[in-house]
């Protein structure tokens, strides 16, 4: 499991840097642009929270899944929900 983990954040960053700068998407829980959500948006996400990483510019937005203004665990979980199917978590926003 810790292998798979650690091969998913190589992959997360070598997909990182191939993501341009201020990309537009209107993806909510798209951490890294590239227009979709999965595994990916949940370790950026983690590691945004965790002041590993900050977010591209541009798609901070779309990381406040719950609206509060604040990206935290609680956004952290709804990406996750998204990232495992569940296309329309109960997210507070309008």
């Amino acid at each position: 499991m810790k292998k798979i983990l650690l091969s998913a954040v190589a992959l997360a960053g070598l997909f990182a840097a191939s993501v341009p700068a201020g990309a537009a998407h209107e993806v909510k829980g798209d951490a890294n642009c590239d227009g979709a959500v999965n595994i990916f948006d949940v370790v950026r996400t983690q590691n945004i929270i965790l002041g590993r990483s900050v977010p591209y510019p541009g798609c901070e937005i779309d990381l406040d899944m719950n609206c509060d203004e604040k990206v935290n665990v609680f956004d952290l979980v709804l990406i996750r929900t998204v990232a495992l199917g569940n296309e329309n978590p109960s997210t507070g926003c309008n």
